[in-house]
């Protein structure tokens, strides 16, 4: 019989716990699709990846039986009964916006839209001049004990750092500011970096347009400024000319000006 461990959103190792611990763990929500599992040999995978597991949202195709730490290359199992829990929230799709299109956003403002990224512990939004992060959920209370939106001007921010999603572990977007001190240890201190959002692989396209665009506005606003055109000679006689028209310097002196500027 395989024996299981788990690892929370901190790093910490639970367990062990039997094949039928683990479904149960996984039913009553304590263990989500996302969590990294480990077997008594030493095989790490996220939990969506193991065979026989049914969450309380949302179902992946199994990679890894719960019976073996062996891949396995079969359909899924049929589906066990249900047990009650809360009603599942569909994953929203997430792409280049329409108006309309975004949840829990007006109409007036779905406009201003470019990109949009949403998980249960997060929704980062992309617009033309900033970024907004709103956290919600138990999973970002507990990743950064705090809810609500943050609103970053594009103009503040330095860099982009970015990971692209494996067979083990998320993906993720960071946002560098000036004075921020972005975690550099992996995976799980990232995460927790209040300016940090994960994402999935089917979000993967969407993070990279993300990426792209917000280091286009970066590059942009480095390009170095065009140096202003020298005035020309003839345009200093032009301008004396107009002052001697105007009464504000005198024949002789204009006279003067024009041999020093035409070197006569």
């Amino acid at each position: 019989m395989t024996i299981w461990h788990y690892y929370t959103t901190t790093n910490e190792k639970q367990g062990p716990f039997s094949s039928a611990e683990l479904k149960q763990l996984a039913l009553n929500g304590v263990i989500t699709p996302e969590t990294i599992v480990e077997t008594d040999s030493g095989k790490r995978a996220v939990a969506q990846k193991v065979k026989g597991l049914v969450f309380m949202n949302d179902r992946m195709e199994p990679e890894i039986s719960i019976e073996s730490d062996s891949v396995q290359a079969q359909s899924p199992p049929p589906i066990p009964e249900p047990v009650p829990a809360p009603e599942p929230t569909p994953e929203p799709q997430t792409s280049m916006l329409e108006p309309n299109q975004a949840s829990n956003v007006s109409p007036d403002d779905a406009s201003q839209y470019l990109y949009i990224i949403e998980n249960s512990d997060a929704r980062l939004i992309v617009y033309k001049d900033k970024v907004e992060i709103t956290r919600r959920g138990f999973t970002g209370f507990m990743l950064h004990g705090l809810a609500g939106t943050k609103t970053i001007p594009i103009a503040n921010i330095q860099a982009v750092q970015f990971k692209e999603p494996d067979a083990f572990t998320v993906g993720f977007i960071q946002f560098t500011l000036p004075g921020g001190i972005e975690a550099k240890k992996g995976l799980f201190d990232a995460i927790k970096d209040e300016n940090t959002v994960r994402f999935f692989a089917h979000q993967l396209e969407t993070a990279r347009n993300m990426k792209e665009y917000i280091e286009s506005c970066i590059l942009a606003r480095n390009a170095p400024q065009s140096a202003p055109q020298p005035i020309s000679a003839a345009d200093e006689v032009i301008k004396y000319k107009q002052l001697l028209d105007m009464g504000a310097i005198s024949q002789e002196e204009f006279d003067t000006l024009k041999k020093k500027l035409l070197g006569l």
